[in-house]
């Protein structure tokens, strides 16, 4: 991916990795009240990161595959804060935003939004032993962003593990430790505070241990528990229709707190529903139960319709995979609804034209209703965050260059800098040294 700059024989280090979205599968809305159990799974739809460690004092940034293009170049020194201690705080989001904006004044909010947690973990995870300078990629046109499948936590996690990648001093492939994932996940995590605020950790958890987890929370305390889930083959059907998550929560509660009693019994049903899903697959059953786990996704789409949070676009989607998959294909809206997307399960045993004779009809639908339907097939349960091997991105990541952002100075200012690479190790990217002595720790164990 850094085909378009002189790469460096002496000190070049670099890292690659790849996260996955997620998608939730039982269990929106009714997780937000107090014992319910939702189940989350990671997609194979994946976030890739390259990262390469220069001398060229700036930190050069391209996210091609963004709604709007970014490519940003940024004076290295200037991202630097010693200041980030611990959790990210609202007064490190003002003043990293303060950074950005007198390095690039011009700079738009999506550009904003995305460099935050990228500074914050420049200056958290990036060691005072590298040279003064990065160059970032990230591409991200398999999994699309704004759809509720956490392409935030997906960019978090693949970042830092790159990041961190860097700090051993090679080029890692394969899955990190169990200690190395640690880390990532909290790093992520503190990413994605810095992206949403308040988020519940889920997201990141399952970006980054993969298969799947069920989240359960309850009287102050967050449990996660790792599930390992078969591969399960379903669509994707993104209805493109906005919504706001926090309006639709919001109704659920006012449904709630207005109707306690009824609402509660949707609630426990939807939890049910969950648990049992769970135990299906503990069971190792998923091949011989299709028609349960069919009847237990149209269900919890009823329920989630009685519940106000479905929409016009998403019950057509519905109606299409009823009158096409015959039994052998289920839908229900994931994640607040409302729009956003549709998941589709396909039966193990179902017919292998059937994901394309669904997708075929989903079209056709789409074009005889006001709405812009697209599909993406994939597989749930699969790996978490991966550090990846560079000649295994396939072309389309591959391909991409960062001449662009460097301009025609870059090779002149690299080899320039070369020759001052000894100058007091103060001007690197960040001073912070803590992924250096967590990675220390983690080769000693």
């Amino acid at each position: 991916p850094f085909a378009g700059t002189p790469r460096k024989k002496r000190h070049e280090l670099v890292s690659y990795a790849s996260a996955p979205g997620k998608v939730i599968l039982f269990g929106e809305h009714s997780v937000v009240f107090a014992g319910q159990p939702a189940i989350a799974a990671a997609l194979s739809l994946r976030i890739h990161v390259a990262v390469r460690a220069t001398t060229t004092r700036r930190v050069h940034v391209s996210m091609p595959d963004l709604p709007t293009p970014l490519q940003v170049s940024l004076h290295a020194e200037s991202l630097v804060n010693s200041t980030f201690k611990g959790p990210p705080t609202k007064e490190n989001v003002a003043a990293i935003h303060e950074i950005l904006l007198s390095a690039q004044p011009d700079i738009d909010e999506m550009a904003l939004s995305a460099l935050t947690p990228l500074v914050y973990l420049l200056n958290k995870l990036t060691s005072r032993i590298f040279p003064p300078g990065m160059e970032i990629i990230v591409r991200s046109k398999d999994l699309p962003v704004g759809a509720g499948l956490g392409s935030s936590a997906a960019f978090s996690v693949a970042l830092v593990a790159a990041l961190f990648g860097l700090s051993l001093h090679s080029c890692p492939i394969g899955k990190p430790s169990a200690r190395q994932l640690e880390v990532i996940n909290q790093y992520a995590f503190y990413s994605e505070i810095l992206l949403h605020g308040t988020p519940s950790g889920i997201d990141n958890a399952v970006s980054c241990y993969g298969k799947a987890i069920v989240y359960t929370k309850g009287d102050g305390n967050v449990s996660m528990d790792h599930l390992e889930i078969p591969p399960i083959d379903m669509i994707l059907t993104n209805t493109h229709v906005p919504r706001s998550t926090k309006t639709l929560v919001a109704g659920v509660r006012a449904m709630y707190n207005a109707h306690t009693h009824v609402v509660q019994g949707i609630l426990d049903s939807m939890g049910a529903i969950a648990r049992e899903f769970r135990e299906i697959i503990m069971g190792n059953d998923f091949e011989k139960k299709g028609d349960e786990i069919m009847t237990l996704v149209e269900t919890n789409q009823h329920l989630l319709r009685a519940l106000g949070v479905s929409h016009p676009s998403l019950d057509r989607i519905c109606s299409v995979v009823n009158e096409v998959g015959c039994g052998n294909a289920a839908t229900k809206l994931t994640g607040a609804g409302g729009g956003g997307c549709a998941i589709t399960l396909l039966r193990p045993d179902a017919d292998p034209n059937l994901s394309s004779n669904l997708q075929a009809a989903l079209k056709k639908a789409s074009k005889q209703s006001p709405w812009n339907f697209s599909c993406l097939t994939s597989t749930v349960g699969g790996d978490g965050v991966l550090w990846t091997d560079p000649e295994s991105f396939d072309e389309t990541v591959a391909s991409c260059t960062m001449q662009n952002v460097m301009g025609a100075a870059s090779a002149e200012q690299e080899s320039k800098d070369d020759k001052s690479y000894e100058l007091p190790l103060a001007v690197a990217v960040c001073s912070a040294a803590a992924v250096a002595i967590l990675a220390t720790r983690v080769i000693s164990r």
